[in-house]
């Protein structure tokens, strides 16, 4: 929890999201010069109305659907959001069918705990374009 405060990423590389790095002796951030390109192309032609989300993850090379994901994540815009937690009630604990216990469901943090950090500059998609994703993207789910 502090370290996410600081900005920091407490878990391992294979937890971060697609097309960024992370080094942890450094803690410093940085978007994959591989997969900045596309990503970057994804969300153009998506504000173009180009809105299949299958389409556009062909294009990034990742699984079926799973552009919706990377649209959504406001760590192309340059900020670390951590607006989920683990659920440390007795009704979050989830159970296995070995009967061994399994990880916990996740809510959503109170207004107070979210925690939104800067973390990459420069991002590659402006705060304005990404509004203006989240909104179509709610839209389209509508």
């Amino acid at each position: 929890e502090a370290m996410r405060r600081q900005g920091k990423c407490p878990n391992g590389p294979r937890c971060l999201p697609y097309g960024v790095t992370y080094d942890g002796p450094t803690a410093r951030w940085a978007y994959d010069p591989e997969a900045a390109p596309r990503i970057i192309e994804v969300f153009r032609r998506f504000l173009a109305g180009e809105t299949n989300y299958n389409a556009l993850s062909q294009i990034l090379g990742v699984s079926r659907g799973g552009a919706k994901y990377i649209l959504v994540n406001p760590i192309y815009s340059g900020w670390l959001v951590v607006d989920e937690k683990r659920d440390l009630s007795r009704e979050g604990k989830r159970v296995g069918r070995d009967g061994r216990q399994t990880d916990r469901r996740k809510i959503t943090r109170a207004e107070e705990e979210v925690i939104r950090v800067r973390v990459l500059d420069p991002p590659l998609v402006s705060e304005a374009d990404f509004r203006r994703v989240l909104k179509v993207v709610e839209v389209k789910a509508k």
